[in-house]
């Protein structure tokens, strides 16, 4: 979802901003949107006191730095902390979406998605 291409993509829209200007900008929109969606969606149901974080993201000390600005109640650790390397993030999530298609169970639901009703998620092509 995020990387040079989708980089590449906003830098086209925004260009006129240096570089290093257009990365902090979405460093610290990423930040903000991880901060407002534990505001408004997960705090007021779970007190929470740590967060785990895993994938690309965890290699970002600025993303890291900001999120505890933004949150200082919550402690954010890496899965490495725990022994499950947070590269591996991406490849478990898409094994698991395969399992759930090649069993017909759902991937997607309204309260987590929106969709209207659960829904199969991906689709399976062989050579």
């Amino acid at each position: 979802m995020f990387g040079e291409l989708l980089l590449n993509r906003i830098q086209a829209q925004f260009g006129a901003l240096p570089l290093p200007d257009l990365v902090a900008t979405l460093t610290e929109f990423t930040a903000a949107s991880v901060a407002d969606a534990l505001q408004r969606f997960i705090l007021p149901q779970y007190p929470i006191a740590r967060v785990i974080v895993s994938g690309g993201g965890v290699h970002n000390r600025s993303l890291h730095r900001r999120l505890r600005e933004r949150l200082p109640d919550i402690v954010f650790e890496s899965s490495a902390e725990y022994g499950i390397d947070p590269d591996f993030k991406e490849a478990v999530a898409f094994a698991v979406l395969a399992d759930r298609f090649v069993q017909g169970l759902p991937a997607t639901y309204p309260n987590t998605t929106g969709v209207r009703q659960p829904t199969l998620a991906g689709k399976l092509a062989l050579p």
